[in-house]
């Protein structure tokens, strides 16, 4: 867990996923961070086995896809899109960017099992009640 607009923390995670020959997943705000920076040094969902995107079931819904539907960032991020099914399948394969919001419909009421999370927000979040789930 961390904040899609800290491109430095995303760079470390990719490069550690990477390392653990995991693929990274991330999630469609991440995803069009990415594509807004748009640099030769940071890598692209679809260009590179080892980053996918994960897109919620409700996303096509959203205020984000009504507003950025008609974009080709909107048209490009099927590519390298992965399934939280696919995930679950084997959960060891991958290093997941996700948000409380998210466990519900990607994990079930908990991690899976021998899952590491790790929180990396500012640390006034820490006095926040959802945050200490």
């Amino acid at each position: 867990m961390y904040s899609p607009l800290n491109v430095d923390r995303f760079v470390t995670y990719f490069r550690a996923a990477r390392r653990a020959r995991r693929t990274f997943v991330i999630d469609p705000y991440q995803a069009f961070v990415l594509h807004l920076i748009h640099s030769q040094a940071l890598p692209q969902p679809g260009t590179t086995p080892d980053l996918r995107v994960l897109v919620p079931p409700r996303f096509s819904t959203s205020g984000a896809a009504r507003r950025l539907g008609h974009t080709s960032w909107a048209r490009e991020l099927q590519r390298g899109a992965i399934t939280a099914d696919e995930i679950a399948q084997a959960p060891e394969r991958f290093v997941v960017l996700f948000r409380q919001s998210m466990q519900p419909w990607l994990y079930g009421a908990s991690l899976p099992q021998g899952a590491t999370c790790i929180f990396s927000y500012w640390p006034g979040y820490l006095r926040n009640r959802d945050s200490n789930r």
